[in-house]
């Protein structure tokens, strides 16, 4: 059980990670990135809306990194403690993650910039790997019996 843990953890830093280089991105690099977003889509967005979401996205970022990072954290805590419904927990929220990496691979591709970045990409891509990791150690045989060993 403790690899699965450790790797709940290591997903927690790279969250937080995503959060703070969210939050750090230039004003400049996120109105360029939401401009080409509407522009593929047809230019649906007013200057006042991408004002608007540039002026939201660095908090949006840092708070949902600091969200997700708690999540891992806590849900590793009690993985290590042998808690079944953390289990199921962490088996939800993995492959929430690895959906949510697959949905903005595609959207990327259809609309340029929309992934948040090359540098926010490749830290996604590094939490869909410990998720998908986190899933194959979770649900190990040893795993099983150390669940079942802590009831």
């Amino acid at each position: 059980m403790g690899l699965a843990e450790k790797l709940m953890y290591a997903g927690g830093v790279v969250s937080l990670v995503t959060g703070i280089v969210g939050f750090f991105e230039s004003e400049d690099s996120i109105r360029d990135r939401l401009s080409q977003a509407s522009e593929a889509m047809g230019g649906s967005m007013t200057p006042e809306m991408i004002d608007q979401q540039v002026a939201l996205t660095p908090i949006s970022a840092l708070v949902t990194g600091l969200i997700a990072a708690v999540l891992w954290f806590l849900i590793g805590r009690f993985c290590g403690k042998g808690k079944g419904w953390a289990r199921i927990v962490a088996t939800v929220l993995a492959v929430l993650n690895l959906i949510s990496f697959v949905f903005g691979l595609l959207g990327s591709s259809i609309i340029p910039g929309a992934s948040g970045g090359t540098f926010v990409l490749l830290l996604n891509a590094v939490s869909a790997i410990i998720a998908a990791a986190v899933l194959f150690f979770l649900w190990k045989k040893e795993s099983t019996a150390y669940f079942k060993s802590t009831r």
